[in-house]
């Protein structure tokens, strides 16, 4: 199910919205102030937004009873998370 994966997820955007000196730790190199995250957490982040999408997608074909779309949508999201595994 394309939902399958969004609770496992939504830890890594729960650790952003905290403050503190980790995270200003993390906006800083050592001549100015910008984006300085891992790239291991990026990818996650990135993973997390097109689960999103496919449940967004999800659930507007339900909305419109587009079942043979979901089926798509969920062949395509299968697709998706066997390609990344080796990524992340």
């Amino acid at each position: 199910m394309v939902y399958s994966r969004i609770d496992v997820l939504l830890q890594d955007i729960e650790n952003q919205k905290y403050g503190g000196i980790e995270h200003v730790s993390r906006r800083t190199t050592i001549n100015s102030i910008e984006p300085n995250y891992p790239e291991e957490e990026l990818i996650r982040l990135m993973h997390i937004q097109i689960e999103i999408q496919f449940a967004i997608g999800a659930n507007l074909l339900a909305l419109s009873n587009n079942l043979a779309g979901i089926e798509k949508l969920e062949a395509m999201a299968q697709r998706y998370r066997v390609a990344a595994r080796g990524i992340s």
